[in-house]
């Protein structure tokens, strides 16, 4: 993470390769979780928009691990996703 860190703005390969090595977390995450009717896709879809804004809010000089700051955001994005669409099914109206 120290490409984009230091330059300020990242060039899109370091951006890339970040997401790529991070996606297996990206998947443990929702794995564990309950989708209800939501596809495994598309939580998976949601943990990535999650790890990509959490790669862009990471501050390593907090001393905390990026796991550590990415694991709840995932969770917590997938877990939105599962609510909203529990809140759009048919049979909740």
């Amino acid at each position: 993470m120290e490409e984009y860190t230091r330059a300020g703005t990242p060039g899109a390969s370091a951006w890339e390769e970040e997401i790529r090595r991070h996606e297996a977390l990206v998947r443990w995450v929702v794995g564990w979780q309950w989708l209800g009717t939501l596809a495994y896709a598309d939580a998976c879809q949601e943990g990535r928009i999650a790890l990509w804004r959490a790669l862009t809010r990471y501050d390593p000089r907090r001393g905390t691990a990026f796991s550590t700051y990415a694991v709840p955001a995932i969770a917590r994005a997938s877990r939105r996703a599962v609510g909203a669409r529990l809140a759009s099914a048919p049979f909740l109206r």
